[in-house]
């Protein structure tokens, strides 16, 4: 966990405990329900960006460079996204996955009971670019679908994920 997201960990933790000790029950459900949320949206990102990850180990020839950035900032249906970047180059060709969520009030709201929201970046290639929604399913776990969330969208799949991998390294 990183420095920031560490020290806002923290934060929730103490006010959450303020919150009970006043008796804040609005407060204190607000905050255990953003908890469970967070935890979704972590495992969510680390599947996505783990799953990219793997399947650029197992590629031996083109040499892949693997790059990571966080904190990583980007705009989507205007709002502010704050999450982390993993960026994947091999000679010319380039694929970025970024993924994250809005963090505070300025950043604004997801859309869609959208948990997170991740872009596939297919650089040169804007047509095979994709965006990802993570969604909370009925047994609370997270699940990313291709495109605006509904329930009739693509499922994410490591095939979808290999999918993309193999654009990126131009096999069509």
């Amino acid at each position: 966990m990183d420095e920031l997201a560490d020290v806002w960990s923290r934060m929730i933790a103490s006010t959450l405990e303020s919150a009970k000790a006043q008796g804040r029950t609005d407060i204190v459900e607000y905050l255990k329900l953003k908890h469970a949320n967070d935890e979704l949206r972590v495992a969510g990102v680390k599947w996505l960006f783990d799953s990219f990850r793997e399947l650029a180990a197992q590629r031996l020839f083109p040499e892949i460079k693997i790059e990571n950035s966080s904190p990583h900032h980007f705009d989507y249906e205007n709002a502010r996204m704050v999450g982390a970047a993993l960026r994947f180059t091999s000679g010319v060709r380039k694929l970025e996955v970024e993924a994250g969520w809005t963090r505070t009030p300025k950043d604004g709201f997801m859309r869609n009971q959208a948990l997170a929201v991740a872009r596939l970046n297919h650089f040169g290639l804007p047509a095979k670019s994709a965006v990802l929604i993570l969604r909370r399913l009925e047994n609370n776990s997270p699940l990313w679908f291709i495109g605006n969330a509904g329930s009739e969208s693509e499922i994410v799949t490591v095939g979808t994920i290999q999918r993309n991998f193999e654009i990126f390294l131009d096999h069509k």
